[in-house]
């Protein structure tokens, strides 16, 4: 197709690899090696550094000539003057070489910014977990400074339980929340919200008559307002939120009080983790609850910038979450909302890392995609 539109074919005869950067004299000496095979030798210009190649060029021509080669354009070889060997473009290709320098620049400028912020993005990302991490370790050494003295504040606590559709786990919740190591008053706040299964069922069977355990039902409208109608039936001056699928340590509760001992403190978050870890999707998220959530959430009780109490454990005082208006039901991240309600109220927010609860993460993917959806939005919202 070359030959039929009038184009030379042109075969080479030695290689000085000048393409594989190996030196000047490298360079030289591969193509004084190969003088007997031929006359056409081939040097790169494009492709990466040649500046080898530049560098061994006329030290090559003036090595060739002491040897007595003659130097010509391969123009001159066959015959032909330049302009016959590389005639210039016709004037009506003006157009179509600006339109293809154009794009072509385009395209190289995009990959160059694509490359720079990639890296940019990269570099930023990483002094990022660095600086949170120093601050972390920070967090944690001087929390445990002061540990050993006994925890002593101990106010009443309520602790809400808003739950849907939890009737296999709702009984295991409920028992480890009337069996917690705690030495204040403590009562369970129960509130299906309106659950298509046996939710109230199950836990008025197990736990209807218990002292310290009150089960309510509503009609569904979604967390924020099973919260909501928790708060006006808890009596306790600390109000304690988790999902019903949460499981408590025996210490939690007393863990989570203790930070509220300080009056400039006007809730506490805990130590979420994931408590089943069946398959890779959730083995994943028990790491990134360790390196990011947790993580995070240590170097920004350091700075004072906690933005958000995790609903699956935290701890509230709830004088507080009554002058906020309760749990907020027009953002999808109602504990943020209530989180940055009290921030705005001039009080901190604690960090409490041995108040552990094991919370049930999504097990599918499309189950967690629907749950960080929910979160970005909510944040947003927020």
């Amino acid at each position: 197709i070359a030959k039929e539109r009038g184009y030379l074919i042109i075969g080479l005869h030695i290689d000085a690899e000048d393409w594989q950067s190996p030196g000047v004299k490298t360079i030289i000496d591969t193509v004084l090696a190969q003088r007997s095979r031929g006359n056409v030798v081939l040097l790169h210009d494009g492709g990466g550094d040649r500046s080898q190649t530049v560098a061994a060029l006329g030290k090559l021509i003036d090595t060739l000539r002491a040897v007595g080669d003659t130097v010509v354009p391969l123009s001159q070889l066959i015959g032909l003057t330049r302009d016959q060997a590389m005639p210039g473009l016709p004037s009506r290709n003006r157009i179509a070489r600006a339109g293809e320098l154009i794009g072509w620049g385009t395209l190289s400028a995009v990959q160059w910014l694509l490359y720079w912020i990639f890296f940019l993005a990269i570099f930023l990302g990483f002094a990022r977990l660095v600086f949170m991490t120093i601050l972390a370790v920070i967090q944690h050494i001087k929390l445990h400074q002061n540990r050993d003295a006994p925890i002593t504040f101990a106010p009443s606590v309520s602790v809400i339980v808003p739950a849907y559709k939890e009737e296999m786990v709702i009984t295991r919740t409920i028992e480890t929340l009337i069996g917690q190591e705690y030495p204040g008053e403590l009562e369970v706040v129960v509130v299906d919200d309106g659950s298509p299964d046996a939710t109230y069922e199950v836990a008025r069977a197990a736990y209807g008559d218990h002292p310290r355990v009150r089960i309510y039902r509503k009609p569904n409208g979604g967390k924020a307002s099973a919260l909501n109608l928790g708060l006006t039936y808890a009596q306790g001056e600390i109000v304690i939120c988790l999902d019903a699928d949460t499981l408590f340590a025996p210490n939690t509760v007393a863990e989570l009080v203790e930070p509220l001992h300080d009056p400039a403190v006007g809730a506490v978050a805990g130590n979420a983790k994931v408590g089943n870890r069946i398959n890779l999707v959730t083995r994943w998220q028990a790491i990134e609850y360790v390196t990011s959530q947790n993580l995070d959430r240590r170097a920004f009780s350091l700075l004072n910038c906690i933005t958000v109490v995790p609903g699956a454990v935290g701890a509230w005082r709830k004088s507080l979450v009554e002058k906020a208006g309760g749990f907020s039901e027009d953002t999808l991240a109602e504990d943020q909302d209530l989180t940055l309600s009290i921030r705005r109220r001039g009080f901190s927010i604690a960090y409490a890392d041995e108040a552990i609860g094991y919370t049930e993460a999504p097990d599918s993917l499309s189950g967690l995609a629907k749950q960080r959806f929910r979160w970005s939005f909510g944040t947003l919202q927020c």
